[in-house]
């Protein structure tokens, strides 16, 4: 297993692409940890999953530099993309992303109620997407 560091300007494109999916943010108004958070603190689903790929981002730097010994630094600028790829392309990011914040001895660097939510994500999207082929047929 190897670690691929994806750099600020992919994580703002996954961050694009599951904000403007309406799909995207009804899952995660049902998440069990993005609930919990909005009893003591409320924030709009949009601005849950930015803080959900931040830290995978984060994560990733962490256990890249970790299993490789280098000294990647965090990208804080802010970078403006537009929606140019479509949801299937995000998932596969965000898929590449939760695989990617794993050193190869299994240590990771985000809480595990983050990375949950990121797969339920992924698994609700992916189940849809199958669910619409199957329809489609």
């Amino acid at each position: 297993m190897s670690v691929m560091l994806y750099n600020k300007k992919s994580i703002t494109k996954i961050i694009v692409g599951l904000v403007n999916n309406d799909v995207v943010i009804d899952e995660v108004k049902n998440l069990k940890h993005y609930n919990e958070r909005c009893s003591s603190y409320p924030e709009s689903p949009e601005d849950y999953i930015t803080r959900m790929v931040w830290y995978m981002y984060v994560g990733n730097v962490t256990a890249y530099n970790l299993q490789y010994r280098e000294n990647q630094m965090i990208d804080f600028k802010e970078y403006d993309v537009k929606v140019d790829e479509d949801i299937e392309e995000s998932l596969n990011k965000l898929g590449g992303l939760l695989y990617n914040v794993y050193t190869n001895d299994g240590n990771f660097f985000v809480d595990k109620q983050w990375l949950d939510s990121a797969d339920d994500i992924k698994k609700k999207l992916n189940c849809t997407k199958e669910l619409t082929i199957h329809t489609k047929a």
